[in-house]
């Protein structure tokens, strides 16, 4: 990474288990496109609303690692949308050391620099979660999350509300390439209903022990609240959500209609899920 990007983040906003968002357009024209983009604790790119890549490398604050992610298939000749939202964790534990909460990007089109992290991006807290909300899945595992499908609007296309300019966050820190590759997302592996209580409690098998993000589609009759619980094992005909102060579970609140996610900072490690709602 050159020198004139910055390392940035909302301005006079700090706290633990913080999600931001930050955009940003450029006009493609054609060839290459590739981001280089490194931050604390961890980052998923979006280009016109598709997923591009996620998970930071677990490193150190004293040691960041960068990764070079290959836009191209994502962009269309004219206006293009750069979304980048980082999720800051403000807490250790067994695979995070607290760092300063700042992402750094570049974007080259071919070897022109067309977008980089300094006091012009566009930045917010996100409204579609719970921040601050701390709440601890294992000490080796790290924090849980609470997605919030009702606050989320169109962001991702410049179109969202609350967004001024970043602040730089000041530090020098060496950056260094990913020294291993990114892990390869597959297929969608389908969930099997084995279980139903009314139209509020749902028991799926995978079939098989998985490890991924959790993605569904589903209608929700009002606006309310959906816990999915998940584990490797059924024990009295539910999953074993606690297990002495381990909370094996993630939260939404759902709007009314339809609602369709895939949450890329959390990967999930089961072959079960026990999905609560509300109505």
């Amino acid at each position: 990474m050159n020198l004139q990007a910055k390392w940035i983040w909302k301005k006079d906003f700090a706290g633990k288990d913080i999600y931001c968002d930050f955009y940003e357009s450029f006009t493609y024209t054609g060839g290459k496109v590739m981001v280089e983009i490194s931050a604390d604790s961890n980052y998923a790119v979006y280009v016109n609303g598709q997923l591009a890549a996620s998970d930071q490398y677990p490193d150190f604050p004293h040691y960041k690692v960068y990764d070079v992610i290959d836009l191209t298939a994502l962009c269309v000749h004219g206006i293009n949308h750069l979304a980048v939202r980082v999720w800051y964790y403000g807490i250790s534990n067994m695979s995070y050391v607290v760092g300063q909460a700042a992402v750094r990007y570049e974007l080259w089109l071919g070897d022109v620099l067309a977008c980089q992290s300094d006091e012009h991006v566009q930045s917010r807290i996100s409204p579609s979660f719970h921040n601050g909300y701390q709440k601890t899945i294992t000490g080796q595992l790290g924090l849980s999350f609470w997605r919030d499908l009702l606050h989320e609007d169109d962001w991702m296309y410049g179109k969202g509300a609350g967004f001024a300019a970043s602040c730089v966050v000041k530090q020098d820190i060496s950056l260094y390439p990913r020294p291993i590759h990114k892990f390869s997302i597959g297929t969608f592996v389908p969930a099997t209903l084995v279980r139903q209580e009314e139209n509020r409690h749902f028991l799926f098998d995978l079939g098989r022990e998985s490890v991924g993000y959790l993605q569904f589609e589903l209608v929700s009759s009002s606006a309310q609240k959906m816990m999915v619980c998940y584990g490797e094992h059924i024990v009295d005909g539910g999953v074993r959500r606690l297990i002495d102060g381990r909370d094996f579970s993630v939260e939404y609140t759902l709007k009314p209609g339809q609602n369709k996610d895939v949450n890329p900072f959390r990967r999930l490690g089961l072959r079960y899920l026990e999905v609560f709602c509300e109505e």
